[in-house]
């Protein structure tokens, strides 16, 4: 009987939002090396644009609670026989640890491998950092912790620019895309003018607000890009690990 099942499968927690997970897999094909359909990754995706708001969840008492869906979507992974996970959001990140223990198999962290993305860009200890993501990943405080452990300054927004940074996020959530650019553009700004040194766009919605032209022009790691990135790398190393190949 053929056994079916790939030798690798990167398991994707989506849908929070829906374009930011088409974006995130488009450029986990674009991270891959490959001349033909068979030299790319098998993905499997668990999009589900109804988990309650993550950023309500951090920020307002009472409101519902997405934990339950998002163990629910990374046990559909791992029973879909995901070798890894993915979360394509920076906010769900929050509750990595509880989502991690609901699990056997490993769910990457995307604040762990932006910061990896910044040394090896040549950021260094001490250089300042503006932070520009959602409320609830600014109040998740994730970012800023490990952004202290690796010596970086972290820049946080004024309560004004975290205003326009949550009206693009969900200018984008709407399509309003050219709203989106001008308000990514006027918080990035604001913080060049803080005396930040590289921005760190970790929010999912903030690339495709972007653009990639204008992201060429601004000194910003695209957090997104380097998950894909670091998932990319990961998958093959774990397949080249299951043929047994060094």
């Amino acid at each position: 009987m053929l056994d079916e099942k790939p030798s690798i499968l990167i398991g994707v927690l989506g849908g929070m939002g829906p374009a930011a997970t088409v974006d995130f897999v488009a450029k986990l094909i674009a991270a891959t090396h490959a001349a033909r359909d068979q030299d790319h990754i098998p993905l499997t995706i668990w999009s589900n644009p109804r988990i309650p708001n993550r950023n309500e969840a951090l920020q307002v008492p009472g409101a519902p609670s997405p934990l339950p869906h998002l163990i629910y979507g990374v046990r559909q992974l791992e029973a879909q026989g995901a070798s890894f996970i993915a979360i394509a959001c920076n906010t769900a990140h929050h509750w990595h640890g509880e989502m991690q223990a609901a699990v056997s198999i490993p769910i990457l962290h995307i604040a762990d491998v932006a910061i990896a993305a910044m040394r090896a860009a040549g950021l260094k200890a001490g250089d300042a950092i503006g932070l520009m993501c959602s409320d609830g990943t600014l109040a998740s405080g994730y970012y800023d912790a490990r952004l202290d452990a690796a010596g970086f300054k972290t820049l946080r927004p004024t309560a004004a620019m975290q205003q326009r940074m949550m009206g693009c996020i969900y200018a984008v959530k709407e399509g309003k895309l050219d709203l989106a650019k001008d308000l990514a553009l006027e918080v990035a700004g604001d913080f060049l003018a803080m005396g930040a040194r590289n921005l760190l766009l970790a929010c999912t919605e903030l690339p495709i607000a972007l653009g990639e032209a204008e992201m060429a022009r601004l000194p910003c790691l695209d957090v997104t890009s380097a998950f894909a990135d670091a998932c990319v790398r990961h998958a093959l190393a774990l397949e080249r690990q299951n043929q047994g190949v060094a």
